[in-house]
């Protein structure tokens, strides 16, 4: 790798604005413990999808087409019917992930989840998406030829690591907040933060984002991905494997993600502090109050 933060990678090998606090297990008495460690989540928290630069990949031509021949604005099918096709993929039970989400709360489809994890790598996935998608046309699903070739280029894109990666970028006001956390020292000159990620994200995909993001990257310690890991939050395991990795103390810890599942899942494993992310103003007031200032 070529960035400089230390990333744990194995090659078999995303509520309310309410801040959630438990208290500090070994600590005597009631009082919460002012976090030391902070863990990013990246996708809609420090990175996000540039969907407009998405649609030229797709292919402005299938949209147009789609949207006069069938009638239908593009949202809809580059959401709705676009994952009534991933839900229909069949994957092993043994890779399914149960409770995890995208960005607005929909179930993850399983083929994602398993491509996500590193369980399925693109050359395996594609196959199985494109017999999914044979199959639904001989049941009629489509209601057009345009329809069925716009789900087919956006499943496409959806599974290519230089697309994503292409259409990914650093929001500005998130590494200036992680800027100002990690320019705040002690009086010897060490930092009082040390800042890790804990990210969705497939193997590949993260490998061609180093060089790209090295700006936001170079300040993390450490840096977990789910397809490094073999499992993607909300499971338990994606938490431990952070904790672990970098013998952190859970209590010392405060996880931010903007996924109301994660938060969830990262309080009952025991992490000390969890804040759901919904804006920078609001994540700034909720570090703020765990003692997190200056930022």
């Amino acid at each position: 790798m070529k960035y400089r933060c230390k990333v744990f990678l194995i090659l078999t090998i995303a509520c309310s604005s309410t801040i959630f606090s438990m208290e500090k297990r070994d600590r005597i008495g009631s009082s919460i413990s002012r976090p030391t460690t902070l863990i990013w989540d990246l996708g809609g928290v420090l990175t996000e999808n540039s969907w407009s630069k998405y649609i030229s990949y797709i292919g402005i031509s299938k949209v147009l087409f789609h949207m006069v021949w069938d009638w239908r604005l593009p949202h809809h099918t580059c959401k709705a019917r676009t994952f009534e096709v991933l839900d229909q993929v069949p994957v092993p039970q043994e890779m399914i992930f149960k409770g995890a989400c995208i960005g607005d709360g929909t179930a993850m489809p399983a083929i994602m989840g398993a491509y996500q994890a590193g369980l399925l790598q693109r050359e395996q996935v594609l196959p199985l998406l494109q017999e999914t998608i044979e199959r639904l046309e001989k049941d009629s699903f489509f209601r057009s030829s345009y329809e069925k070739a716009l789900i087919e280029s956006i499943i496409d894109h959806m599974f290519n690591p230089e697309t994503l990666v292409s259409c990914n970028y650093i929001l500005s006001d998130g590494l200036s907040m992680v800027q100002a956390v990690a320019e705040q020292k002690n009086d010897d000159g060490s930092n009082i933060y040390a800042q890790y990620v804990l990210s969705n994200w497939d193997f590949e995909s993260f490998q061609l984002m180093g060089d790209r993001f090295n700006s936001l990257f170079s300040y993390f310690k450490g840096i977990v991905i789910s397809g490094a890991i073999g499992t993607i939050k909300p499971m338990q395991e994606a938490f431990k494997q952070i904790i672990e990795t970098y013998a952190l103390t859970k209590a010392d810890c405060v996880f931010i993600d903007d996924r109301k599942e994660n938060i969830e899942a990262a309080l009952s494993y025991g992490i000390g502090h969890a804040v759901h992310f919904v804006s920078y103003e609001k994540l700034r007031e909720d570090l703020n109050a765990l003692g997190i200032t200056g930022i």
